[in-house]
């Protein structure tokens, strides 16, 4: 990606001029209408979207006529997506938004242009580190990466006595979804005795190494090597529990013993944490539900309320 125009404007709403170089901090570009908003900072829209629709009205554009801060070229081949990032030199930018409401088509932009291509083609970055940045500017492109951290315990695989095939199984079923959903995934597996000093140890330097995502499997039953969800529970500052309530009514309905896993889910600051049960079959049933809302709960612990 390259920078091709740096624009901005004193009124919302309104047509951007081109500027020779400009300013980034975190609330956006310096002397921009926009500065200082929560989210919807920097405004992004590819040259190419803006010379197609040139072509489809036989018109010319400039930079900065649908509103854009940005004007840049060589869109990325997997398109964007939410959370990727952006940097700019020193500039770090993320990409918290996708197109944008309409102004009902009284907007200057709708009157000079005849129509806004921003609430379909544009997005939206925040700035997270500020910078100069002006035209040329190379962008390098940072695809959004899950950091997943899964921790098996048990004594007996822990040693050799039998192998750990959930482990692996989460990673798996995670990966092969969160990849369709253009997801960079780093997931690690580690296997643990049953202690609960161990456990503790090894959910704090996955936090310490920023982790987002914590599965812990095993150790969630009524036996008194069973510590996960107790461990877990202490460290969490929200507890999220419609979550496991729903699976063990839902699996507990053909499978009485299913009611009897205590399994916990919750945050740890930003961080989301998950106790399964050991096996197999249950790991498949949980991963299956957790992944009906894993994405939308990674964007509200960014501060992202998307629907």
């Amino acid at each position: 990606m390259k920078i091709e125009s740096i624009n901005i404007s004193e009124k919302k709403g309104t047509v951007k001029t081109p500027v020779e170089s400009a300013q980034l901090e975190p609330g956006g570009v310096v002397g921009d209408s926009h500065f200082g908003s929560e989210l919807m900072q920097v405004s992004f829209l590819a040259s190419e979207s803006i010379e197609a629709f040139g072509q489809s009205v036989g018109r010319t554009f400039p930079p900065g006529i649908f509103a854009e801060n940005i004007t840049f070229s060589e869109l990325p081949h997997r398109g964007v997506h939410i959370l990727d990032r952006m940097k700019i030199g020193d500039a770090l930018l993320e990409v918290i938004q996708l197109g944008k409401k309409c102004h009902n088509n009284r907007c200057e932009i709708f009157m000079t242009a005849g129509k806004c291509i921003m609430p379909s083609e544009g997005f939206f970055c925040r700035v997270l580190n500020g910078g100069e940045i002006k035209p040329g500017d190379t962008v390098e492109y940072l695809p959004r990466t899950l950091k997943l951290r899964i921790i098996t315990l048990s004594s007996r695989a822990s040693r050799n006595i039998y192998e750990d095939k959930s482990g692996p199984l989460v990673k798996k079923i995670i990966a092969d979804y969160m990849t369709a959903k253009n997801w960079n995934l780093e997931a690690d597996v580690e296997l643990i005795g049953d202690s609960a000093p161990l456990l503790r140890e090894r959910i704090e330097q996955a936090l310490k190494e920023g982790v987002r995502v914590i599965i812990t499997n095993g150790g969630t039953g009524l036996s008194p090597s069973d510590i996960a969800p107790d461990v877990v529970t202490s460290l969490c500052s929200r507890m999220i529990p419609g979550i496991m309530e729903y699976i063990r009514v839902k699996y507990g309905a053909n499978n009485p013993h299913a009611l009897l896993s205590r399994g916990v889910a919750g945050m740890i600051d930003d961080t989301l944490i998950y106790t399964f049960p050991g096996s197999p079959r249950a790991v498949t049933e949980y991963s299956r539900e957790i992944l009906r809302t894993l994405e939308h709960l990674i964007f509200i612990t960014r501060g992202l309320m998307i629907h």
